[in-house]
């Protein structure tokens, strides 16, 4: 099967949005972050060293990473080959994102998150 590219906006209205509020993807695929044109954005994700392969070493710890993406900016990451549980068939790694300009919180519905799905 081949991998996937996705992307994920965040727009900008009365409130900034994460677009879309859940994501399914799954190993090997692409996920592109992109920022409004009017505001930097801050990306945390709990667990994130162990969704993303490709995390530039200045925005990961060991336990989370927090992606920093300019004003009109934008971000391609790659998702990891995933530890899978016995008979678990999805992960869900919740994320939120920071608007520096507004200086609030982005929404989703609900909070967001990007959830992995194991290949059949």
């Amino acid at each position: 099967m081949e991998n996937e590219n996705y992307t994920i906006q965040f727009d900008r209205r009365d409130q900034t949005f994460a677009m879309p509020g859940h994501l399914k993807a799954h190993e090997g695929d692409r996920i592109k972050f992109f920022a409004p044109q009017n505001t930097e954005v801050r990306i945390y994700i709990p667990n994130g060293t162990k969704l993303f392969s490709n995390v530039p070493d200045n925005m990961k710890t060991p336990d989370y990473v927090m992606l920093q993406i300019p004003s009109g900016g934008e971000i391609e990451l790659i998702v990891d080959k995933q530890d899978w549980e016995e008979g678990k068939e999805e992960k869900i790694y919740p994320y939120a994102v920071y608007c520096a300009k507004e200086n609030h919180f982005a929404e989703g519905g609900t909070s967001p998150g990007i959830i992995i799905e194991r290949r059949q």
